[in-house]
C-alpha cells in the first residue's frame, strides 16, 4: 500500500501531466488559429478576399515568410516540449519542472512578440503552470527532537 506522501505525489503528477497535455494541445492549435486570423487581418486591410497562394506569395516577396515559418516551427516545438513533459509528469518525474517553466515563459513571450497571439500566450501560461505543478514540494520538517537540558559540567 502506498503512503500518503506517495499518493499525493502521484496526484500531483497526474494533475501536472494533464495540464501539460492541454498546454501542448493549445500550442498545436495556435498555428492554424493564428494563420487564419492573420489571413483575415490581411483581407480586411486589402478590402478583398485573397487566396492562400496569394498570401504566401506576398509574404515571400516581402520577406516575412521566414518570420511565419519560424513562428510555426517554434509553436510546434513548444507543443512537443509540453507533450514530452506531460509523459514525464505522468510517470512522477519532477526533474522536468524547471525546464517546463522556462519553456512556458519563453513560449508566452514568443507568442506575444513574434507569432501566436493570445492563444499562444494561454498555451505558454498553461505549460508553465503544469511545470510548476510537477515540481515536488520540499519535504516537511519532522517533529523536533525532545528537549534535553545540557548536562552540567560537574557531572
Amino acid at each position: 500500500m502506498a503512503s500518503y506522501g506517495r499518493a499525493q505525489q502521484d496526484a500531483r503528477g497526474r494533475a501536472a501531466g494533464s495540464m501539460l497535455a492541454v498546454g501542448a494541445l493549445i500550442h498545436f492549435l495556435t498555428v492554424p488559429i493564428a494563420l487564419v486570423l492573420f489571413k483575415a487581418l490581411v483581407e480586411s486591410q486589402a478590402g478583398t478576399s485573397i487566396t492562400w497562394d496569394e498570401l504566401w506569395n506576398a509574404l515571400n516577396v516581402t520577406g516575412y515568410m521566414t518570420l511565419i515559418v519560424l513562428g510555426v516551427g517554434a509553436q510546434i516545438v513548444f507543443g512537443v516540449v509540453a507533450a514530452a513533459g506531460s509523459l514525464f509528469a505522468f510517470r512522477g518525474s519532477s526533474t522536468i519542472s524547471i525546464p517546463l517553466i522556462v519553456s512556458g515563459v519563453i513560449g508566452l513571450i514568443f507568442s506575444i512578440v513574434v507569432f501566436g497571439g493570445i492563444v499562444g500566450l494561454i498555451g505558454g501560461v498553461v505549460t508553465a503552470a503544469g511545470g510548476a505543478r510537477a515540481k515536488r514540494p520540499a519535504p516537511t520538517m519532522g517533529l523536533p527532537p525532545p528537549y534535553r537540558p545540557p548536562t552540567p559540567p560537574w557531572g
